[in-house]
């Protein structure tokens, strides 16, 4: 009863200052607020936290949706396409989930019971439900995003007004210094002695999606550091489309349930573990929902349905298949699975100065035989609209060994085009390494040539005279001894093609050369798997050798690393060099491996770091050497999100500087900068060729809904 009480005295409390005005616009700058704050931004670190790690413990969420307005433009949102064609306008689920936290503190559930009334009970604004597990002191309150206003290292981009209240009690207002989808407006009732907070609103926008959030966190012990019970009001508003959800979480519920279940719709056993009885209108959704599956289950059982075309196939066949994700577990124990991602996905979309646009899909499956035995297949592929080009990768993986991270894995694709003007210009009789206008003096020397393969546009014609299309077969067996030292050993197989055949038998030059490589990889991570890694490959190739004919020798060594110096501000740094110990026959048409590769466990932050984008293959391809190193800085707001009109919508901003030494640039470098919204990532680049000005460039990508 006690409990109950003091939650009833501070809910009147944050409603009585909810009307205070006046209050809310002041900023005092005194001694009782600057405590006040200092208490609260460190009360997470006073907390003993001791055994947080093993406990587990329960969680119910039920959660209401009404479409407000919706048309077809509704169906392009990821997990939003069951409720913009089902049936009815209003919609309720409910969850009873299992509770632990990461290494780093975070809430991880897993779903134990599932009842719904959307579609095959889909997954529906899933990005929503993230709301519902806030990391109140936390550098960032959900996931990677909105920065908390209760973590010290965020408190220049907010305002604070404090409020002394009885009871040893303080009210803190929160205001952003900026308008952006990063920052968010809070009020709390804090511990004026402890900095704990009791009661916290929070109230945002972000990914199209404007939510209200009111959160009663935890009483006692790491208790206090988490939500005892969270609601929410969500507006989502896209193209027209307008849908708001309701929602509510309880936690630290006790175990009532067996673990072993996983996602059963029963609702039986929901009614068992509800903490809050349904209300007449969720119950009114309900008994709607069961009589009609009830009426199609009779009308099943007397009749044989007719088929209606544009229902059962255009919409639930080729329209979910379409704009949704394909998901499939097989076997007895759903040991094997495929995946495929939406046909018409923004985020398979992207351009870059060199390729153009590009689209991309992606296609994988895998089947676990036990523990340690696991097949996996991949199939990524892409077609560029500028080069005119289909790109694919197909790797095999066998992974037999969990625990060293064994695996064997066979890899088959097309890469990048090899061009090679070193093997042009001889052909030719030019001498100076910058000079690529070939079509000139091969025309007038041999003006009765005819090349049918090639336009008669200059530039296409010398870029297509020098090109090799570029097959490659992988076999890597990898070995890791622990956490810090990895070994791989393998072959490499390239074939690479001239894409003008005729030019090079003009010349009675071989028009195809093939690369068969032993290679070996030591792999270094001094702190373990925390991204960070240095590798070193050798590769040696043989002539005669399954048919290779190209001799060459080769030894790369590239560092890349990571350096998060919060959770949203982030350093990434690749240094690396390469260069042949033997160049024998037809070496120029090798490439270096280490050069394109990523190999930072998990990837960076985005695709561009560790990359040049406006760099010519060719200037690096056949040099003797190269010497790279590529620098990124990221944060949430460098100077563009503080800007009118425009900032509010820059989620992050980044800095690149990248460099490069080969045998005919000292240096060759790039500058570039980019910024991510909720719709696209942008980047703009500028490259200078031995100090020297050389243009500029642009790359965008999609982000909208990429974490949906």
């Amino acid at each position: 009863m006690k409990k109950y009480q003091t939650h009833i005295i501070l809910t009147i409390i944050f409603c009585m200052m909810a009307f205070a005005a006046h209050a809310r616009r002041m900023s005092p700058r005194d001694a009782f607020s600057d405590s006040v704050m200092c208490l609260v931004f460190k009360y997470a670190q006073s907390v003993d936290t001791t055994g947080r790690a093993e406990h587990k413990s329960y969680a119910y969420t039920k959660f209401q949706i009404k479409t407000n307005k919706r048309n077809a433009t509704l169906m392009l949102v990821p997990t939003m396409y069951a409720v913009a064609h089902g049936g009815g306008r209003r919609f309720i689920s409910e969850y009873y989930n299992q509770m632990t936290l990461d290494a780093n503190g975070r809430p991880v559930a897993k779903r134990l019971l599932n009842i719904s009334t959307i579609p095959h009970r889909r997954n529906t604004l899933s990005s929503v439900l993230k709301y519902m597990t806030p990391t109140v002191y936390g550098e960032t309150l959900f996931e990677t995003n909105i920065l908390s206003p209760f973590h010290y290292k965020n408190r220049r981009y907010y305002k604070y007004a404090v409020t002394q209240l009885p009871f040893g009690k303080a009210q803190v207002y929160v205001y952003p210094r900026l308008k952006n989808t990063q920052v968010i407006e809070a009020r709390a009732i804090v511990d004026s002695k402890t900095g704990k907070i009791s009661m916290v609103d929070f109230e945002g926008e972000y990914d199209m999606t404007r939510f209200y959030i009111s959160i009663i966190m935890g009483k006692d012990g790491f208790g206090s550091l988490s939500p005892a019970r969270c609601s929410m009001r969500a507006n989502f508003s896209f193209m027209g489309n307008k849908i708001t959800g309701m929602y509510t979480t309880v936690y630290g519920l006790p175990k009532i349930l067996s673990d072993s279940l996983n996602n059963v719709a029963d609702t039986a056993l929901m009614a068992k573990v509800r903490p809050i009885e349904l209300n007449q209108d969720e119950a009114d959704i309900y008994k709607k929902f069961y009589e009609k599956r009830n009426q199609i289950t009779d009308s099943l059982n007397n009749h044989i349905p007719e088929k209606n075309f544009a229902k059962d196939i255009l919409w639930d066949v080729i329209g979910d298949n379409v704009l949704n994700r394909i998901s499939q577990g097989f076997g007895k124990q759903n040991q094997g699975y495929f995946r495929i991602s939406p046909i018409l996905n923004p985020l398979y979309m992207g351009y870059s100065e060199r390729k153009g646009i590009v689209y991309k899909f992606d296609l994988k499956g895998g089947y676990r035989f036990t523990e340690n035995l696991e097949l996996g297949l991949r199939f990524k592929g892409g077609y560029s609209m500028k080069q005119h080009r289909f790109y694919f990768n197909i790797p095999l993986t066998f992974n037999y060994n969990q625990k060293h991270n064994g695996y064997l894995k066979l890899e088959i694709g097309n890469g990048n085009r090899i061009s090679n003007n070193r093997v042009a210009r001889k052909m030719l009789g030019i001498s100076k390494p910058e000079d690529n206008d070939f079509l000139n003096p091969l025309f007038s020397e041999y003006p009765g040539l005819s090349l049918p393969e090639i336009s008669t546009d200059i530039d296409a014609n010398n870029r297509k005279l020098t090109e090799f299309k570029d097959d490659y077969l992988r076999l890597t067996n990898h070995w890791s001894f622990n956490d810090y030292v990895g070994f791989e050993v393998g072959l490499v197989s390239h074939q690479r093609k001239a894409v003008v055949e005729s030019f090079y038998k003009l010349f009675k030059n071989p028009s195809k050369y093939v690369s068969v490589a032993p290679a070996v990889a030591l792999e270094l991570l001094p702190w373990g798997k925390k991204g960070s890694i240095f590798k070193i490959d050798y590769e040696k190739g043989w002539k005669n050798l399954l048919g290779s004919n190209i001799d060459y020798e080769r030894v790369e060594a590239d560092a890349q690393t990571i350096f998060q110096a919060s959770r949203r501000q982030s350093y990434s740094i690749r240094l690396g060099a390469g260069f042949y110990t033997r160049k024998g026959d037809h070496w120029d048409f090798v490439d270096y491996t280490n050069f394109h590769d990523d190999n930072i466990p998990g990837g960076w932050n985005d695709s561009w770091s560790g990359e040049f984008e406006l760099l010519p293959s060719q200037w690096y391809n056949a040099s003797d050497y190269y010497v790279r190193g590529n620098f990124t800085y990221e944060a949430p707001m460098i100077a563009t999100a503080w800007l009118p009109l425009i900032g509010k919508y820059i989620e992050a901003e980044r800095l690149y500087v990248s460099s490069l030494v080969v045998n005919h640039l000292h240096p060759y470098t790039e500058w570039g900068y980019g910024v991510t919204t909720r719709a696209i990532t942008l980047g703009f680049f500028a490259a200078f060729k031995n100090t020297k000005y050389n243009g500029i460039g642009c790359r965008f990508g999609f982000e909208l809904f990429r974490d949906w």
